[in-house]
Parts: structure tokens; C-alpha cells; sequence
């Protein structure tokens, strides 16, 4: 009994380290994604920052060209396009959730007698004269002494206290099994949207990254004919 109660408990305090690691694994992702949509941020505004800039150079240089560049880089992302959308599953938490019973407020103790459960141990009848001698070697031979009796019952009651132990600890432990499980559950749902969230914000990231190389050029190109226009007016 001592060594089912000590595998419970160790089983308990297993699945206790598993959803500690399993929400640090979650943890993780989602500072990744942060980081992730803070730099998105940054970039964009760098690419607003060129597209202003080569607004500024056509005024000045080029006012024969058409209002907007024909480069399809210069369209920005916005948030309608398939490629930024994130992808996200279907909210499942409603399914992986597992009902857990309700503790229940315990019966009432049954009064000595009220149901014929508790009988008594003995009956006390009047002995006839001459023959209690007789009883007690009847009864020490037979080993009934009310003394032994009680003894019995003492250790019939410690063997039910410490199954009544047992019993509460396997309770304990089905109990963490079922609420270990809805918490794996809804672990591991947040874990693969954040993995989608991830890789949806690398391609963004890889994308807005590419546009603001070619953006670079553009302006690298079209400032390097800016400046050998103001050498030749010069």
C-alpha cells in the first residue's frame, strides 16, 4: 500500500514537469513571434521612408514619369493579402476541454443502530450461578473475550484508515490525469497557432525584407542620375 501511494505521487509530479515544459515550449514561440512582428514593424516603416524619399526625387528631377512606379515591389502589403494573412486553427478548446465532476458533500453518518449495520459486540444475559467458571475457559478457549474483540476492531479500523488513504491519493491522481490532459490539450493548440503565427511572420518578414533591397536600388540608381544632373547644370 506504502509503495502504490509513493508511485502515485511520483506520477503526479511527473505530469506536473511535463505541462511546466510543454508552457515553456509555448512561451518561447511567442516571444519569438514579438520579436518577430516588431522587426516587420521597422521594416515597413524603412520602406516608407524610401518610397518618400523617391517621391521627393521625382518631384525635384523627373517630372515627365507617372505619378507612381510600375515596379510591383512597391506595392505594399496590406493586411487582405493571402501571403500576410496568419494561419490559424479552428478554436477547439470547447472539445479538448474535459468536465471534471464536482465535489460532492459527503453522506451523513449512519446512527449506531438506525439501520441495523452496528450490532452490538455482545449481549450481556444473566449467568447462572455455578457455571462462570465454564464461560470464561469456553471463551478464553475459543479466544471471544470482549478485550480480543476490541483488539480486532482497532486493527480492522487502521486497515481502513490507511485504505481510505489509498483510495483518496488514486482519487487525487485520476483527478490530476483528467485536468493534466485538458491542460495538454489546450498546450498544445496554443502551440500550433503559434507556430503558424511563426512561420506566417517569417515569409512577411523574408518578403518586406526583399522589397526594401529593391526599393534600396531603385533609390541608389535614380540618386546616383540626380547627382550627374547637378554636375552638368553646374
Amino acid at each position: 500500500m506504502k509503495i502504490e501511494s509513493e508511485n502515485h505521487q511520483t506520477e503526479i509530479e511527473t505530469i506536473k514537469r511535463n505541462l511546466a515544459t510543454s508552457e515553456d515550449v509555448t512561451t518561447v514561440y511567442r516571444n519569438a513571434n514579438t520579436g518577430l512582428e516588431r522587426l516587420n514593424q521597422a521594416l515597413e516603416k524603412n520602406l516608407e521612408h524610401l518610397e518618400k524619399k523617391w517621391k521627393a526625387f521625382r518631384t525635384l528631377f523627373l517630372h515627365d514619369v507617372p505619378p507612381a512606379p510600375s515596379n510591383p515591389f512597391w506595392k505594399k502589403a496590406g493586411k487582405n493579402d493571402a501571403s500576410n494573412k496568419a494561419a490559424t486553427l479552428p478554436g477547439l478548446l470547447s472539445r479538448s476541454n474535459i468536465l471534471v465532476p464536482k465535489k460532492t458533500s459527503g453522506a451523513t453518518r449512519p446512527q449506531l443502530g438506525s439501520s441495523g449495520l452496528f450490532k452490538p459486540l455482545f449481549s450481556v444475559q444473566p449467568v447462572p450461578k455455578g457455571q462462570e467458571t465454564m464461560l470464561k475457559r469456553e471463551a478464553d478457549s475459543q479466544n471471544e473475550t470482549p478485550a480480543n474483540k476490541l483488539r480486532a476492531i482497532a486493527t480492522n479500523f487502521d486497515a481502513m484508515v490507511a485504505r481510505n488513504a489509498t483510495l483518496k491519493l488514486d482519487h487525487e491522481l485520476k483527478y490530476t490525469r483528467l485536468v493534466a490532459l485538458r491542460d495538454q490539450q489546450k498546450t498544445e493548440l496554443q502551440s500550433r497557432e503559434h507556430k503558424a503565427k511563426n512561420s506566417s511572420l517569417q515569409a512577411e518578414n523574408k518578403a518586406l525584407k526583399e522589397k526594401v533591397r529593391k526599393a534600396k536600388q531603385v533609390w541608389d540608381v535614380f540618386h546616383g542620375l540626380g547627382n550627374i544632373l547637378d554636375e552638368n547644370e553646374d
